[in-house]
């Protein structure tokens, strides 16, 4: 009887624990990475009255239950978005490695802060571990030797970088190819015999073929033989010929007013291109069409020297460039290398350069080169945009955020537009994640059952990722647990029954005697 009294009370003891390990799961329902636990019952060693034979069955009697285990369910809880950047959560396997007085601890639970020594840090001040990088680098070392505490102390401020190199991009039109300007208005007074003064108008159009210009005369009062034709020069911009329409050698133009005539000549080149009838002449200065890229280059120490690239149609498709450079102050600064040319194909595709580099010394005498990449230059029809498109240097900038992407890697940008690595933070792994041993904190330690940990970067070798702005919930079944509560509270009452019974009989048994 008194047997009964006593596996009763280790029903009513197991019960208990069970009860408590399920009001701890509900207690902890919002807690951020909480993992839910329960409790495993296993039977005790039971009494042997008389072992059993071929012909009659065993007589045994169980001496009571007892808890066990308590195992941790480590399935992952859901992510809930808070839009803090140091909240981070890990998606899929892993935990985060923190430091608390000398030994890693784990955890899921990343409500972390930066402290006032630029650490990364949980709650109650733990660092957490990762790889620090030096002058925006990673170590080369990703391992467990080299983990530490991440953080941005040192990367207050950006240093300083010179531009070494202006990729340009875009087009250069190829219909462009400048335009004649008169000098002195475009109107020819073509004096006859007589003395009649007959006024021809003349004007220059450009064609799709940069040494081929159209001109054409208009008298008034008259006519003019061939009235209009065409002006070809040579590569280096001198008058090579004069035709008319159908592209034969005109040797002067006629003009006939009545019974009267009387000849128009041209001469000259590009820059001085000259219609003249006797001592009258009228006279055209060609204008190339430009094409100017604006961008910036940084000296050694920073320093803004803004640059302007002028692109100029020399031929066809054949485009000379030039630099002007100004120093901090606007003040010229003498360019050299400073200029080139760029050829390309009857396809509009570049196929040849001669010059990518610009080349200045500033009033301190440090020394600025820049590599000059035309390669995304095209010269197709259209507008023409060319401009730069990227380049590298950049001034000193202090840092103003810091944020953590999905490979855990800690960026910091800067007020000069830079980002720049300042670490990456570090997960760990577990054989048996469910046979870690619950700390305070939201914190675990590596155990006999769980294994050792095995580190790793975020998003390699199995690990999960981390999602920044996000804290992982507790895996807590409310609906479960109240359930288990329920089971367990009956298990309770039954034992209590148990007890009741064993006590009256034994009242019974003393009542006998009287």
């Amino acid at each position: 009887m008194l047997r009964s009294l006593s596996t009763a009370v280790l029903g009513l003891r197991a019960h208990q624990e069970e009860l408590d390990v399920v009001g701890d799961n509900v207690a902890n329902v919002n807690t951020p990475g909480f993992k839910a636990a329960h409790a495993v019952f296993s039977s005790m060693f039971a009494q042997v009255v008389r072992p059993g034979s071929a012909s009659a069955a065993p007589l045994q009697v169980g001496l009571g239950v007892r808890v066990a285990a308590t195992l941790t369910d480590p399935t992952q809880g859901g992510l809930m978005v808070t839009n803090r950047p140091t909240d981070l959560a890990v998606d899929g396997e892993g935990y985060f490695v923190l430091l608390d007085g000398g030994v890693k601890v784990y955890t899921r639970a990343g409500s972390f802060r930066w402290d006032a020594e630029g650490k990364l840090v949980d709650p109650e001040g733990r660092p957490v571990l990762g790889w620090q990088a030096r002058d925006g680098v990673l170590p080369a070392d990703l391992s467990s030797r080299s983990l530490g505490p991440v953080s941005f102390r040192g990367d207050f401020t950006a240093p300083a970088s010179a531009t070494t190199k202006v990729v340009l991009g875009k087009n250069l039109a190829a219909g462009e190819n400048g335009s004649f300007r008169a000098l002195s208005g475009q109107t020819l007074s073509v004096a006859m015999p007589s003395g009649q003064v007959v006024p021809v108008s003349v004007s220059l159009a450009p064609t799709a073929d940069f040494r081929k210009w159209r001109w054409s005369l208009g008298a008034a009062g008259g006519s003019a033989e061939p009235a209009s034709g065409y002006l070809v020069f040579d590569a280096s911009g001198n008058l090579a010929g004069v035709t008319d329409n159908q592209g034969n050698p005109v040797g002067s133009i006629t003009v006939t007013a009545g019974s009267e005539s009387a000849s128009v000549s041209v001469s000259g080149s590009r820059a001085s291109l000259v219609f003249s009838s006797g001592s009258e002449r009228v006279e055209f200065a060609y204008e190339p069409f430009e094409h100017t890229v604006c961008f910036d280059v940084y000296g050694p120490k920073g320093e803004l020297c803004p640059v302007s690239l002028v692109f100029r149609k020399a031929d066809n498709g054949v485009w000379d460039w030039s630099a002007r450079v100004s120093d901090p102050q606007g003040a010229p600064v003498p360019a050299s290398p400073s200029s080139g040319q760029l050829r390309f194909d009857s396809s509009g595709r570049l196929v040849a350069v001669s010059g990518d580099e610009l080349g200045f010394v500033l009033g301190d005498g440090a020394q600025v080169r820049v590599k000059l990449d035309f390669s995304g230059v095209t010269q197709f029809a259209g507008a023409s945009t060319a401009q730069a498109v990227s380049s590298d240097g950049c001034a000193a900038g202090d840092l103003v955020s810091v944020s953590v992407d999905e490979r855990g890697t800690v960026v910091g940008a800067y007020t000069n537009g830079q980002k720049r690595v300042l670490g990456r933070l570090a997960l760990a792994r577990f054989a048996d994640p469910g046979g870690l041993v619950r700390l305070s904190g939201g914190c675990f330690r590596d155990g006999p059952a769980s294994g050792s940990p095995v580190f790793g970067e975020p998003g390699l070798g199995g690990m999960g990722r981390v999602v920044s702005g996000a804290l992982e919930m507790s895996n807590v079944d409310l609906a479960r647990e109240l359930t288990r509560m329920i089971v367990a509270q009956r298990g309770f009452l039954a034992n209590a029954r148990v007890v009741s019974a064993s006590d009256e009989v034994l009242q019974e048994l003393v009542n006998m005697k009287r």
